[in-house]
């Protein structure tokens, strides 16, 4: 790959313009040789396909691999992609080579093939096309696009069958909306527009044309006892307006510039925007007054008002609405969710909002968030393999939210919790937050001990690293009942029953999902009253030695990696910590004469 990466925009034009299905299809190129950058910083190709435009549904080649991406756009088209998405993906269930995944709201598609020749790439290319081609321009007869004015008719027949006004629908120009005492409730998700959305935006009032009206969207609140009105869907958008109008020199009614942001990442991505947005204006100058006044005059909402003093109102349709700007993610919803059963109780609400809202913003080394490999990797899988389920994320429009939630209860008899098993049932409200933060703080120490740092350091490379993320789940598992007793034994144990698989089989992640589900490893950990019973039961199920792989396979280097893997755990240069490497030794002979006659 390095000798064509120079080149890849021209080889790319080159298949499409010699291809009679591809020759007029539009590209878009961002594969530029710029050595001061990351390598895989800013290159990537997007081919149109026979769905929509660019920027929706496109084939993409970025680092190395060719993908269909299926992304959502700021503003509502009407179209459905979680349906078109589930579609695809059953239509193309068997091709093995296809890994669905989702990625920032993106829904990918991979041709999981490595490219290593110019012929790979028009090969690959080939295949996405001749795959996807057909079905999304079944897609195209099969997901009408919804009228957006229509839907929101549902709303009036919803308030007539209630008989009150609890539900009001209004049609409201910006200005007589920023009339309205605006606040951000502490349930909302923070402030996380970037570059790209303020953008968007931007453009997005550059046409609209004099004299016409232009609709963005929905914007929901809800009216409290204090005659503010919380803003339950809308605040990306509202947020970013403000800051444009701000910098345009409007000096009417601005609700929000009242808010205060207490998260840090908030206050970080505020600054941006401002900064990004005065770079969009000092370009635009000859423009800016016109769009003042297309904003102000000519942008239209439907403002839904939700006036019950019933919080649960607001908590549903916060629940159920997707952002027009970024779409709720699971944990945002969570949260919302598992508030309402406080309604009764504003400073323990409060409380608990602000610490969800503090460990939901933490991030580890490799600038991931905690909570989402954590609660949203390591223990949802733990959770769906323990009853053996299975925990493929496209089983579900929102997987994390649907196993987070309040689980039902007989309302007479009093529910019993906070053991804080990894399995246990959620009950609404104070324990799911404490159970969160209890598996919250375990995560920051398990992957501070010396064995997650190094399989992390080894077993990333290639298609090496699925193998790694299943062991770590099944490794957190022991870690969260049994602590740091006997740990180098458990992942001894534990790598020699998934390696099972990856000396048998191929590296396809909902495979190796279904192969450790099927070992039980989880309900081994379950019903192990002591390391003991564990490690003699996993010990019975390594069979097949990684010895006797042939040299140039990629599973003999994963075996190699394993090698050096245990080989670090006496490493002083790596472990310099006396308590670390007293952690990692093996204290167990048998366990260790087994591990030395396999890897050394």
């Amino acid at each position: 790959m390095i000798l064509i990466k120079t080149r890849i925009n021209e080889i790319v034009k080159d298949i499409i313009k010699n291809d009679s299905n591809l020759c007029k299809r539009e590209i878009k190129c961002s594969y530029v040789d710029d050595s001061s950058r990351m390598p895989h910083y800013n290159r990537y190709i997007q081919v149109r396909t026979a769905f929509s435009n660019l920027q929706t549904i496109h084939y993409e080649f970025i680092l190395g691999k060719w993908e269909l991406h299926i992304e959502k756009p700021i503003i509502d088209d009407g179209y459905n992609y979680f349906r078109i998405m589930e579609y695809l993906k059953n239509e193309t269930r068997k091709k093995d080579c296809i890994q669905w995944e989702i990625y920032d709201d993106v829904y990918i598609a991979r041709y999981n093939v490595e490219i290593a020749s110019e012929n790979d790439i028009k090969l690959g290319l080939e295949f996405l096309y001749n795959t996807f081609d057909s079905l999304l321009e079944n897609c195209n007869k099969i997901f009408k696009k919804v009228d957006l004015s229509s839907r929101y008719e549902l709303v009036s027949e919803l308030k007539d069958i209630d008989g009150n006004d609890e539900v009001m629908l209004r049609m409201m120009k910006l200005k007589d909306l920023f009339d309205l005492k605006l606040t951000i409730p502490d349930y909302q998700r923070i402030y996380c527009w970037k570059d790209n959305d303020i953008e968007k935006l931007w453009n997005t009032f550059l046409e609209i044309h004099n004299g016409s009206d232009y609709h963005l969207g929905t914007i929901i609140l809800h009216k409290n006892n204090e005659n503010n009105y919380d803003i339950i869907d809308g605040q990306q958008r509202l947020v970013t307006i403000t800051i444009i109008l701000r910098a345009l020199g409007y000096s009417g009614n601005m609700p929000l510039l009242l808010q205060r942001f207490v998260s840090n990442e908030a206050c970080k991505n505020i600054s941006n925007a401002k900064y990004v947005v005065k770079n969009i204006i000092s370009c635009n100058k000859d423009r800016y007054e016109n769009v003042k006044n297309n904003i102000l005059e000519h942008l239209r909402f439907s403002i839904l008002i939700l006036q019950s003093e019933n919080l649960d109102l607001a908590y549903t349709f916060f629940s159920t609405q997707n952002s027009r700007g970024v779409r709720l993610s699971d944990f945002d919803i969570l949260k919302a969710h598992h508030l309402r059963f406080l309604v009764t109780n504003d400073i323990q609400s409060e409380h608990l909002a602000r610490r969800w809202n503090s460990i939901s913003q933490e991030y580890e080394s490799t600038n991931e968030l905690i909570i989402e490999k954590s609660l949203g990797l390591y223990l949802f899988r733990i959770r769906k393999w323990m009853r053996k389920h299975s925990c493929d994320w496209f089983e579900s429009n929102r997987p994390i939210k649907e196993e987070y939630s309040a689980a039902p209860i007989i309302l007479g008899i009093p529910p019993f919790c906070e053991r804080f098993y990894f399995y246990e049932k959620i009950q609404g409200g104070s324990h799911f937050f404490a159970f969160s933060e209890h598996f919250v703080e375990l995560y920051k120490q398990f992957i501070r001990t010396p064995q997650v740092y190094l399989l992390r350091k080894y077993l990333l490379a290639e298609s090496h690293w699925k193998y790694e993320s299943a062991i770590e789940t099944v490794l957190f598992a022991y870690f969260t009942k049994f602590g740091k007793q006997y740990f180098s034994e458990a992942i001894y144990c534990i790598i020699g029953v998934i390696a099972q698989h990856r000396y048998t089989k191929r590296a396809i992640q909902y495979k190796i999902n279904e192969y450790v589900n099927d070992s039980e490893l989880i309900m081994m950990i379950d019903q192990a009253t002591s390391p003991s019973f564990f490690l003699a039961e996993t010990l019975s199920l390594i069979k097949i030695s990684g010895r006797d792989l042939d040299k140039n396979d990629i599973k003999r280097r994963f075996y190699h990696l394993i090698c050096k893997f245990f080989k670090s755990l006496n490493d002083v240069e790596l472990i310099n910590n006396e308590e670390d490497l007293r952690m990692a030794r093996f204290t167990d002979s048998f366990i260790e004469s087994r591990k030395n006659e396999e890897y050394e």
